[in-house]
């Protein structure tokens, strides 16, 4: 999945690294569906469209904890930042999505909170994927790798 950060955290790194602003990062970072396919401009400001709860009626922001085990360290040299377990919790209820339709996933976004918060990283999907009532969504490990070029 290719994507970027977005314009809050470009200007929290940029603040931290020149001006000694210190950027807290979130112990828990969540993890959201978007159906938009806006453009990368409209996802830096945080433009996005998300699964809606009225047609994926279990779907929830995935959580993870936010450490070195589900994200490991960047080598140096290589720059590349992945996820080390599959990413899996996007329900809020039961074990496979609950829907009166499909829902075509195009991307995915990573925020501070489980709900509304602030967008932090966003990926789009190598092709996007349709799911459907019964079905299960994850993302896989080693998939979501990114660099900061």
């Amino acid at each position: 999945m290719a994507g970027t950060f977005s314009n809050y955290l470009e200007k929290a790194l940029q603040d931290e690294v020149l001006g000694g602003v210190a950027y807290v990062s979130a112990a828990t970072v969540y993890f959201a569906l978007l159906t938009d396919t806006n453009t990368p401009t409209q996802r830096d400001a945080n433009t996005v469209t998300e699964v809606s709860t009225a047609t994926w009626t279990n779907y929830q922001r995935a959580p993870m904890t936010n450490n070195t085990t589900n994200f490991p360290a960047v080598t140096l040299g290589t720059a590349l930042k992945n996820n080390a377990v599959a990413i899996t919790a996007f329900l809020s209820s039961g074990t496979t999505i609950a829907a009166s339709a499909s829902v075509t996933i195009n991307a995915v976004a990573i925020y501070d909170a489980a709900a509304a918060g602030n967008l932090l990283i966003w990926f789009d999907l190598s092709a996007p994927k349709v799911v459907a009532n019964g079905d299960i969504f994850q993302i896989p490990i080693n998939s979501m790798a990114g660099t900061l070029d």
